[in-house]
């Protein structure tokens, strides 16, 4: 019988264990630790030489000592490091050039639109001008052609009436004899003075104002050998005064600037009773009989 056949039970027991102790040792043995430790010296004893003999540290040496570490504790003042910004870089550069250009642009914009705006406006206003000034234009027109047609119909009537008397009647009229017509030429058909005087009824002024008498009524101041009749259509407020006067209206008989002009001084100085309760301006007319001086 030989020797591995004898010794067997051995053998096999032997490779068994240590095969158990490698794998225990590789297992939990042979690892390394993480985070590494941190490497340690060895505590060296205190002393200031290189050589030396006894038992206890002298009391000058260690003084010196920790003069000279308290030296070293101290902190040295240092100055402040700046920290520099960084550098834009060159894409914001040009980042903030293209926003300001447009920021720009956009108001450019803005303002040729108000521009534009402004300028339509100004033409609107320009047209709307224009149009009243043609309107005004044409009333004064109109207005001046109903006056010198009023003018020249009552004219007309005037000779028409006097030629008409003639051919159907050869009676006269007037409070004496004869055949002739009694009164002045300067006078008014409807006119019961007779004589040689001048003017067209007593005073020569009346007004129309309804529900208001007058306070003061002054004459036209003129200088003229002209007669005839002037209109005035007046404005009055509350209290009585006339804020506006506007001569030659229909009704007048001549329309002399300055008979006009005297008239109208005239009415602007006139004066009516006072009334609360009447409209804020009311519209009436004064009437000037103007007669040879």
């Amino acid at each position: 019988m030989g020797y591995i056949q004898k010794h067997r039970y051995g053998i096999f027991g032997t490779i068994v264990f240590f095969t158990i102790v490698v794998v225990i040792l590789i297992s939990f043995g042979f690892h390394t630790e993480l985070p590494l430790p941190g490497e340690e010296g060895i505590l060296i004893n205190f002393g200031t030489d290189d050589n030396g003999a006894g038992l206890i540290e002298p009391q000058k040496s260690i003084e010196q000592t920790q003069e000279v570490k308290s030296e070293e504790s101290i902190p040295q003042e240092t100055e402040p490091q700046t920290t520099q910004e960084p550098v834009e870089k060159g894409a914001d550069v040009l980042n903030q050039d293209f926003e300001e250009a447009a920021a720009i642009e956009r108001k450019k914009k803005q303002a040729e639109k108000q521009k534009k705006i402004k300028e339509k406006e100004l033409e609107r206003q320009r047209l709307i001008e224009e149009q009243r000034q043609k309107e005004e234009e044409l009333r004064k027109k109109k207005e001046q052609e109903e006056k010198q047609k009023f003018i020249n119909n009552r004219i007309k009537n005037a000779f028409s009436t006097g030629k008409n008397e003639n051919a159907n009647s050869s009676q006269g009229e007037g409070v004496t004899s004869g055949k002739g017509n009694q009164g002045s030429e300067n006078g008014s058909v409807n006119s019961k003075n007779r004589g040689k005087g001048n003017g067209l009824g007593n005073k020569g002024i009346s007004f129309s104002l309804k529900g208001r008498n007058p306070r003061f009524l002054p004459k036209p101041e003129y200088n003229l050998q002209l007669s005839g009749i002037v209109v005035v259509e007046v404005t009055v407020d509350q209290y009585g005064n006339v804020v506006k006067a506007n001569p030659g209206i229909k009704g007048s008989t001549i329309l002399d600037a300055t008979l006009l002009n005297a008239a109208q001084k005239a009415a602007l100085k006139a004066k009516f009773d006072v009334r609360h309760n009447a409209p804020a301006y009311q519209k009436g007319t004064i009437t000037y009989h103007f007669i040879l001086q």
